[in-house]
């Protein structure tokens, strides 16, 4: 939603009777004459009162959130928004107060040091060379009044009503802690004047919330690459939508150029349950060079007026390998992973990584062929554990950037049938994993009444993923076409 702020002087049509006594004696001609270039000079007042500067859709970007001594807290953001076009504006002031703060100037004059006391911010833009702008590191109007500067940079999008305007590495202190969330209130106020020492327009009161919700995310490096997302926050609970968009190279976000690859996803949490998303499919996912890129996701919170936002970077690199294919099998107690790569440009190994609880450890090294063709690797692991495993392939490039394969399962070492069913009590969702099938393989699935729920026919895959099964108890019924055997498990859905 966009919020728009009233500026603070409208214009008001002026009259000139109370000045008839104190005009000369003109002839009607000269008096005309007289009159219109009285009112030029009025209508070029007030067109200097109401120059355009509407601020909206302010977005946050939480860079850090730290406990301070003495328990304030200390907070970094990039602040995005947009500023209605007016390249008359050559200079643009923005104030930030913690909202219990906030003075409600009425900027009659440029505020002053007294006026500013209580800022947590105070950014100056210095626009006298648009559509260069730059972080003026002083307040024409006062210059005792501390400026940030150091540090913080600035990039502006030139739109047709309203230009947008990124300001990075903005420091907010406040005396409480960072448990809570923490409002801001702003004004921002431009000046055509050189120097910056007379007000023409304001807009008031913008607020924000600096340190939450907190969303954070991840591209993951595989073909084709997905995404995921994490959203928490330190109050009892919110809810909103995000979309997502894909950075077109520049490396900043604009909505209106950046294509837009997931739109008013709904997301909750509360202080003790994060969103997660899970890893996520997107719109040039698997083609460079969209699938170099980087992702934006900006996050709406019910109940704020602005944004939160949070790019995800993308460091997956060229593919230096294509995958044409990875399996696991099982020999009695050893797993025996085969994979092919369709191509190979300047890759230095790969690494064997197995999940050992509830991370993947790297358990071998294969060193690269390096063929333009492809090659085939095989590597061996011992392992006679009862229970399910999971394993993936990370390449590793000459530079050292990594990207990883799929996940591939197989069967605890000694359980004797042909298939298994994890996890088993279920929510709905269950993996079947197939393990040293010659041919190929029909599974049907059926209730406690013995009626046919699902039937999946001829796979020759090792893995089946099944869902939307309700509630209750179900029977699994696997035949291999060169067995004559069946084999039946049973599976809970909780």
């Amino acid at each position: 939603m966009k919020t728009k702020f009233d500026f603070l002087s409208k214009p008001v049509s002026p009259t000139y009777d109370h000045m008839l006594p104190l005009l000369p004696n003109l002839n009607s001609k000269k008096m005309k004459t007289y009159f219109l270039l009285l009112a030029s000079f009025f209508v070029l007042s007030l067109t200097n009162v109401n120059a355009q500067c509407t601020f909206q859709n302010p977005g946050i970007k939480l860079n850090s959130s730290q406990t301070q001594v003495g328990g304030g807290c200390l907070i970094n953001i990039d602040l995005s928004f947009e500023l209605s076009h007016n390249n008359g504006n050559k200079w643009v002031n923005i104030h930030i107060w913690p909202t219990a703060s906030y003075p409600d100037l009425t900027y009659k004059k440029a505020p002053k040091s007294a006026d500013l006391a209580d800022a947590a911010a105070n950014i100056i833009i210095d626009q006298r060379a648009i559509p260069t702008v730059a972080i003026s590191n002083t307040y024409l109007p006062d210059g005792t009044v501390p400026v940030q500067y150091s540090g913080v940079t600035i990039t502006r999008i030139e739109g047709v009503t309203y230009d947008r305007y990124t300001i990075t590495n903005v420091s907010l202190l406040v005396a409480s802690g960072c448990s809570i969330a923490q409002s801001f209130t702003g004004d921002v106020w431009s000046s055509q004047a050189d120097p910056d020492n007379v007000v023409h327009c304001v807009s008031k009161g913008f607020t924000f919330i600096a340190n939450d919700p907190k969303v954070v995310g991840s591209i993951l490096c595989q073909n084709p690459r997905k995404y995921s997302v994490i959203i928490t926050t330190v109050t009892g609970g919110v809810s909103g939508t995000y979309n997502v968009y894909r950075d077109n190279g520049d490396g900043m976000l604009d909505p209106l150029i950046d294509a837009i690859v997931a739109t008013d996803v709904p997301w909750s949490a509360t202080s003790t349950t994060p969103y997660q998303s899970g890893p996520q499919l997107y719109a040039g996912n698997n083609s460079n060079p969209t699938a170099l890129q980087a992702l934006f996701v900006v996050a709406s919170t019910v109940g704020l007026s602005n944004t939160t936002i949070a790019k995800l970077e993308n460091g997956c690199g060229i593919l230096p390998v294509i995958l044409s294919d990875f399996n696991s099998l099982r020999k009695n107690n050893n797993v025996v992973l085969n994979w092919k790569t369709a191509s190979e440009t300047n890759v230095d190994h790969f690494e064997i990584e197995k999940k050992i609880g509830t991370q993947f450890v790297t358990i071998g090294f294969v060193k690269a062929i390096n063929a333009s063709n492809g090659n085939a690797y095989t590597y061996t692991d011992a392992n006679s554990s009862t229970g399910v495993t999971e394993y993936r392939i990370k390449t590793v490039d000459n530079g050292g950037a990594v990207r990883y394969s799929d996940i591939r399962t197989v069967k605890g070492f000694g359980v004797a049938a042909d298939f298994s069913v994890y996890p088993n009590p279920s929510n709905g969702a269950t993996k079947i994993i197939v393990s040293d099938i010659t041919s190929s393989t029909n599974i049907n699935i059926s209730d406690i009444s013995g009626r046919t729920i699902k039937t999946y026919s001829n796979l020759t895959g090792n893995q089946l993923d099944i869902k939307g099964l309700q509630k209750g108890v179900y029977f699994i019924r696997l035949t291999e076409q060169n067995s004559i055997g069946v084999v039946t498990r049973k599976i809970v859905i909780n």
